[in-house]
């Protein structure tokens, strides 16, 4: 297997090289958006068959409806409610949702996201039959469905879904998104794979419309505690690049887990702020002393699937010091269930503890709850 670079573009090819024409990687990605390619472009006449104008039209409406519905209304509030100067964004279990994190923090020079899935290849059509193609727009479009519909990726489905695709990988969805909100995807390059560390990972590069750059990293690697505290790759990186913000959003109630008390843990002592719906770090860890916390939205319950992690502590605050509703929805909703809850806690000395870890799945602490009782055990 070689991989080559072309115009910025990167196929993969078996049994020889093959020529495949140069086309720049911001045209690529224009084309898969479903934005479409100029008439002069090498990609115009499949822009300009059916099932491209089918998938350009649905890809279309559904942003439409989730820029309507929660994007449109978000950098406002983000603006007054998380004034400070942001430079790097940390999104820890937020898969490719680069959406999110780049509405919130426009401002922002560098994201930080990190998630099971694989970050793949650099889209590039030419390279693909026209069947081949259609494939790869469907399944593309499948997964763009779930964030688009629900405002979050389900991992399981999402590995599933982007495994075995000629465009496979979360490369082309975080280019799809920044290209859907105004960004020139400049370049794209992938970490080296450590396979001993469990970890691989993608840096693009893209501009807005003022011609400022900002760096986008996605980062492939388990981070429960048998792996995350070992990575020495992964902690290095990150403590290379300190980051301002922490962003959790439909996290899968992980970190109430203890093995995912050493990632709790680095967040806690190494955030400034944290941003976050309830399925993040428990309510409980936020104690006066070390944190400020303002609560935004209405919270009753988690969704039936993690009935077991309610907070009865965090309904109880939320009542009577809540900041009021928020515009837009935030984590885990259903058509039976779409109150939206935001908190914003910041440190009053990030940094000074030392962070201890466990490695270990069964030692740490346990939040859970039974019968409207929230339980803390201390494994």
């Amino acid at each position: 297997m070689k991989y080559f670079v072309v115009a910025m573009a990167t196929f993969f090819i078996t049994g020889g090289i093959h020529s495949v024409p140069e086309i720049p990687l911001d045209e690529s990605i224009s084309y898969i958006s479903g934005i479409g390619v100029p008439p002069q472009s090498i990609l115009y006449p499949r822009m300009i068959t059916s099932p491209y104008l089918d998938y350009s039209r649905r890809l279309h409406n559904g942003w439409s409806q989730i820029r309507k519905a929660s994007l449109d209304n978000i950098p406002s509030w983000s603006k007054k409610e998380i004034p400070e100067k942001i430079h790097t964004v940390f999104y820890p279990f937020g898969g490719p949702d680069a959406m999110n994190a780049l509405t919130f923090f426009p401002d922002a020079e560098k994201y930080i996201l990190m998630g099971l899935e694989s970050p793949g290849e650099i889209p590039n059509p030419v390279a693909l039959s026209r069947k081949k193609d259609t494939i790869g727009l469907r399944l593309i479009l499948s997964s763009m469905n779930e964030i688009l519909g629900q405002n979050f990726f389900h991992t399981l489905k999402m590995e599933k879904k982007i495994a075995h695709h000629p465009y496979n990988g979360t490369t082309g969805i975080i280019a799809i998104m920044a290209k859907r909100l105004g960004y020139k995807i400049i370049s794209v390059e992938f970490f080296p794979t450590h396979a001993v560390q469990k970890w691989k990972g993608m840096k693009m590069v893209v501009e807005d419309h003022n011609n400022k750059m900002k760096t986008i990293y996605y980062i492939q690697a388990n981070i429960d505690d048998r792996y995350f505290s070992q990575n020495t790759v992964l902690v290095k990186f990150l403590q290379e690049n300190p980051f301002d913000i922490t962003m959790l959003k439909a996290a899968s109630y992980l970190m109430f887990l203890p093995s995912f008390d050493d990632i709790r843990n680095f967040i806690l002592a190494k955030s400034p702020i944290i941003l976050q719906d309830a399925s993040g770090i428990p309510y409980h860890f936020f104690q006066p002393q070390k944190f400020d916390v303002r609560l935004y939205g209405d919270y009753d319950k988690p969704i039936p699937l993690f009935a077991n992690r309610c907070q009865p502590d965090l309904r109880a605050s939320i009542k009577v010091k809540s900041q009021g509703g928020i515009p837009f929805f935030y984590g885990y909703i259903s058509p039976h269930y779409k109150k939206t809850y935001l908190m914003v806690a910041r440190a009053k000395n990030p940094s000074a503890d030392t962070i201890v870890y466990d490695q270990s799945t069964s030692k740490g602490i346990s939040t859970q709850c039974t019968g409207g009782r929230l339980i803390i055990i201390r494994h």
